[in-house]
C-alpha cells in the first residue's frame, strides 16, 4: 500500500512539472513570436502605492523603469491639483526627470514618450511634447492600440498649432491620413483649415470626413458654418437643418443658434427670433440629462442677448 501511495505522488509530480515546463516554452514561444514579428507591446498601467513606495523600490532595484513612471505620474498628478503656479512648475519638472529617466532605461517603451508628451504638454513645451508623441508613433507597432496611434497624430498636431507652426501641424495630420484614412484626424485636419480661414481646403477635407462617416453631425455643421462665412446663405441653412435633423442632443442647441445667426445675417429676423427661441427650450430641455450648463455656461445669456437685439429692431422697424 506505502508502495502504491509512494508511486501515485510521483505521477503527480512529474505531470505537475511536465505542466509547468509546457507552459514555460509556450510563454517563450510567445515571446519568440513576438520578437520576431518586432512587435512590443507596452501597457497602461497606474499601480498602487505612494511616492514614498515607488522610491523604495528604486532603491531596491534602480534599473526597474516602471518604477520611475510610476513617481512620474504621481508628480504629474499633483501638478494637475496644484493651483500655484510656481509649485505646479516644480512638480512637473520632477515629472519629467522621472518619466526621463524611465525612457533612458527602456528607450523603446512608448507608454513613457506618451505621458512624458503630456507632461510636456502641461508646462507649455509644446514643441518637446510633439517630438515624443511622433516617437509615440514610430514606437507603437500594436495593431490593437490604433486608437492611442490616431491620438498621437491629432496631439502631436495640437501641439505645433499651440506654438503657432501650422505648416508641420498640417502634415503630421496628412502622414497619419495617408496611413490610415481616419476620419478623427480627417476632422483634424479640417478644423486646422477652418480656424486659419482656408474654407475651400476644409471644406474638401470634411467632404471627405463624411464619405467614411456620412451621419456625422459635427462635420456638417462645420460645413454649414463654412457657407455662412462665404455668405452662402441657403447652403449653410440647409447643412444646419442636415445636422439638426441626425438628432445630437448635445449639440442641437447649438445648431438651432446658428440658423438664428445665419437668418440675422440673412435680415430674416422673424426666422432668426424663431430660432433663438428654439435654441433655449432645446437648451432647457437637454441640460438636466447632459450638464450643458458646464460646457456652454453662457448660451442661454448669449441667445437672449440676441433676441433683445432682434426684439429692439423689429419694434424701431415696425416688424410684426
Amino acid at each position: 500500500m506505502k508502495n502504491k501511495l509512494q508511486i501515485i505522488l510521483l505521477l503527480i509530480s512529474f505531470i505537475t512539472i511536465s505542466s509547468i515546463i509546457n507552459a514555460q516554452e509556450s510563454k517563450a514561444t510567445l515571446a519568440n513570436t513576438t520578437k520576431d514579428k518586432n512587435t512590443k507591446i507596452y501597457y497602461r498601467i497606474d499601480k498602487p502605492g505612494s511616492i514614498a513606495d515607488f522610491e523604495k523600490e528604486i532603491k531596491n532595484n534602480p534599473n526597474d523603469a516602471e518604477n520611475y513612471a510610476q513617481l512620474g505620474i504621481r508628480y504629474s498628478n499633483m501638478a494637475d491639483q496644484e493651483k500655484d503656479r510656481e509649485n505646479k512648475r516644480l512638480r512637473l519638472d520632477k515629472a519629467l526627470e522621472y518619466y526621463t529617466k524611465a525612457i533612458t532605461l527602456q528607450p523603446e517603451n512608448y507608454v513613457y514618450y506618451e505621458y512624458r508628451a503630456m507632461c510636456y504638454k502641461k508646462d507649455n513645451y509644446y514643441i518637446l511634447a510633439a517630438d515624443d508623441y511622433i516617437k509615440a508613433i514610430e514606437l507603437n507597432n500594436d495593431p490593437k492600440d490604433i486608437n492611442n496611434i490616431i491620438d498621437y497624430y491629432k496631439l502631436a498636431s495640437d501641439c505645433y498649432k499651440e506654438n503657432y507652426e501650422d505648416l508641420r501641424a498640417e502634415d503630421i495630420l496628412l502622414k497619419g491620413i495617408d496611413k490610415y484614412n481616419n476620419n478623427i484626424l480627417y476632422i483634424a485636419l479640417g478644423d486646422l483649415y477652418y480656424d486659419r480661414c482656408f474654407y475651400e481646403k476644409a471644406l474638401d477635407t470634411y467632404q471627405k470626413s463624411l464619405n467614411i462617416n456620412p451621419n456625422d453631425s459635427y462635420i456638417i455643421f462645420q460645413i454649414a458654418k463654412i457657407y455662412t462665412a462665404q455668405y452662402d446663405f441657403t447652403k449653410a441653412i440647409e447643412y444646419c437643418k442636415k445636422a439638426i435633423a441626425l438628432n445630437d442632443k448635445q449639440s442641437e442647441h447649438v445648431y438651432y443658434q446658428e440658423l438664428g445667426n445665419i437668418y440675422i445675417l440673412n435680415e430674416d429676423y422673424i426666422n432668426s427670433k424663431k430660432y433663438f427661441e428654439i435654441a433655449i427650450k432645446t437648451f432647457d430641455k437637454n441640460n438636466k440629462q447632459y450638464n450643458l450648463e458646464f460646457k456652454y455656461p453662457k448660451f442661454k445669456e448669449e441667445c437672449q442677448y440676441r433676441l433683445t437685439q432682434i426684439n429692439e429692431y423689429m419694434k424701431k422697424n415696425q416688424h410684426k
